[in-house]
């Protein structure tokens, strides 16, 4: 784990699919990485058609709550729902999502960044999606997310994230017109 790529660009933990990274000294969510094997059959994350991301939570037991997991992952997925709503005041306080895929099968730790997301721009783009299970009806969260148009994030901005200031000079001009338009 310790040879985990992620960690080291970003400063999240080295497991699972939702890796946060918090404002230091707060709770408050500076990024977060989304990680993906594409090899969950029951929660196929990937492109969808209309050039979205689909990303499942995080809840993966049958009869528990759909907040009720322990990355804490879809907690985090209705925050930043309810901060949309806000408008601009909200989006400012929505982490950048850096989605990483892992890399081909034998390759080890290697991981691709795919993009930097954001919520999409449809009103449903988070929503509970239910299934039967040998254990009982399993209810998660399926996210859509947008790629904004950034070919490269820079560790200048990358640090002002970690330190709360997502919107600052640094930021990629996608990223501060996503907070100010919701587009």
């Amino acid at each position: 784990m310790g040879a985990d790529p992620l960690h080291k660009l970003t400063g999240v933990g080295n497991s699972g699919g939702f890796r946060m990274k918090t404002v230091k000294g707060t709770k408050r969510v500076a990024l977060c990485v989304l990680f993906t094997t594409g090899a969950v059959s029951e929660w196929p994350d990937g492109w969808a058609e209309d050039g979205n991301y689909v990303y499942y939570g995080d809840q993966r037991e049958a009869g528990k709550d759909v907040l009720d997991t322990p990355r804490k992952g879809n907690q985090l997925l209705a925050a930043v729902a309810a901060q949309v709503k806000r408008g601009v005041a909200g989006r400012r306080n929505v982490p950048p999502f850096l989605l990483f895929e892992k890399d081909s099968p034998g390759k080890g730790r290697d991981v691709r960044f795919e993009g930097l997301l954001v919520p999409a721009s449809d009103p449903s783009w988070l929503q509970v999606h239910r299934q039967t299970h040998p254990d009982g009806l399993l209810a998660n969260y399926r996210a859509l997310f947008r790629p904004l148009q950034v070919r490269d994030l820079s560790r200048l901005w990358l640090n002002d994230v970690i330190h709360g200031h997502s919107d600052g000079s640094s930021a990629p001009r996608a990223w501060l017109d996503w907070i100010s338009t919701g587009d």
